[in-house]
């Protein structure tokens, strides 16, 4: 895999910028999670309806984003 990832025929953007964006998504999961978290811990009557959708949306657009950084590692565009 590694081989596939930084083999000589590619820019050298291409490895940094799929780094970046796995880095990005694993954030975006991360604060999806810590998010759902909080919420299921401290949430009551006073936390807003809309914060599931929340939660939903930052879960998918980490999963968009890994699948970005894999379409960039492999350049299956």
């Amino acid at each position: 895999m590694l081989n596939t990832i930084f083999s000589l025929n590619q820019p050298i953007w291409q490895p940094l910028a799929g780094i970046a964006v796995l880095l990005l998504a694993a954030w975006e999961l991360y604060s999806g999670y810590t998010e759902f978290q909080r919420i299921h811990k401290h949430g009551n009557r006073a936390t807003s309806g809309f914060s599931a959708f929340a939660i939903y949306y930052s879960i998918a657009i980490g999963l968009i984003l890994l699948g970005g950084a894999y379409s960039i590692f492999t350049m299956k565009f």
